[in-house]
């Protein structure tokens, strides 16, 4: 399998949202809330829209996805981090089903880590608490746990890379 990583285009959306709804449905079997289901098709477009979103392809399939975006808060933030204000979400991370487990989805997180690497900030993302298998692949990719907080109705887990020091670059 060849891959590689590209901004998506509009034209990806319905792949991306069949990709996502896949997943979803995985998850949800193996009673792992990760996600609502199904996926809103305008909402994926949108972020498509204002460049929030890659794809893992392995030719011209669509395999595996995440979107970021640049924040200045989040209700999780730690107060200490608070006036450093902006940081990189990293989010909707994808990788169909039968690819996971196999170190593919690296790919994906290394891609992100440089991009925010490259605008020198810090990384946060996060996944619904109850979800241990996504939570030891953060962990094992070098993100820190910082806790648990609720959301809506449930609990996530806010993971934390801090930006490298570019002191000695």
């Amino acid at each position: 399998m060849e891959f590689s990583i590209s901004p998506a285009k509009p034209g990806d959306t319905a792949a991306l949202v069949t990709l996502l709804n896949t997943i979803t449905e995985d998850l949800h079997r193996k009673d792992i809330q990760q996600w609502e289901y199904p996926w809103n098709p305008a909402v994926i477009a949108a972020d498509i829209e204002t460049h929030r979103v890659w794809l893992l392809r392995d030719g011209n399939k669509i395999v595996g996805s995440y979107s970021s975006k640049i924040q200045d808060s989040a209700p999780w933030l730690p107060e200490s981090s608070q006036s450093a204000a902006r940081f990189f979400y990293l989010y909707r991370i994808a990788l169909r089903p039968e690819l996971q487990g196999q170190g593919i989805g690296k790919q994906l997180i290394v891609h992100a880590i440089e991009q925010a690497n490259e605008a020198k900030l810090p990384i946060y993302l996060d996944c619904w608490a109850g979800n241990e298998p996504l939570k030891r692949f953060y962990h094992g990719n070098g993100f820190q746990y910082i806790g648990d907080f609720p959301e809506e109705d449930y609990q996530i887990s806010v993971f934390h890379l801090p930006a490298p020091d570019f002191r000695f670059l």
